[in-house]
């Protein structure tokens, strides 16, 4: 069985740790800070205040920008990865629909309802289904058609249930090889058919 193109998993977002910037923030005004208290003792210097303010200002000045561009970056590269997350899923759906087309298939068995693609069905359904042909049961004539028997909350187990028999039925020789299922419902309609064929000893 072939499978869908596999893509690179993307690592999870780590959030920031800012204990650990403010701490190198504060190490940062203290190098700076030191820097000037030498060059005051050994310079003679009118303004010191001013030198004093542009030492504490400085790494924070040059600290926030490397932090402001780290968080564009990051944003960006967030942003990146949702297009490439969302392009992925729909490619992911593309290869699973054009794939299961391209699946030979002997003879198809259609229960229940249209389904939620009105068009795609009304382009299989282009003629009219006919009824099956009457049988002599017991001197009478009998339409064969299965009984579905449920209610609401286990009929996609009973429709899944139905469709094995249907499928068991259909098959010559009772020689049933199941390479591929594309399921289109919810996963316990799907365990009720896979647990199902089990009981006729068929694996999938």
């Amino acid at each position: 069985m072939r499978y869908p193109p596999r893509y690179p998993e993307f690592p999870e977002d780590k959030p920031i740790n800012w204990k650990k910037l403010l701490k190198w923030l504060f190490i940062f005004i203290g190098i700076s800070l030191f820097i000037f208290n030498i060059i005051s003792v050994n310079v003679n210097i009118k303004n010191k205040h001013h030198l004093l303010i542009f030492s504490f200002l400085f790494p924070i000045v040059i600290f926030s920008f490397f932090i402001l561009s780290y968080l564009f970056l990051k944003a960006l590269d967030n942003y990146n990865n949702n297009l490439f997350k969302e392009a992925f899923h729909e490619d992911n759906k593309k290869w699973w629909k054009y794939y299961s087309s391209s699946i030979p298939i002997k003879s198809s068995i259609i229960i229940g309802a249209l389904g939620d693609n009105q068009y795609q069905w009304a382009g299989i359904l282009k003629n009219r289904p006919i009824a099956p042909l009457p049988v002599t049961f017991n001197n009478e004539q009998r339409i064969p058609c299965s009984l579905l028997i449920g209610d609401k909350k286990n009929r996609e187990e009973m429709l899944a249930k139905l469709l094995v028999n249907k499928f068991i039925e259909s098959e010559e020789d009772n020689i049933i090889k199941i390479d591929n299922i594309y399921w289109l419902g919810s996963h316990n309609g799907l365990n009720t058919f896979i647990d199902h064929l089990k009981k006729y000893n068929i694996s999938s």
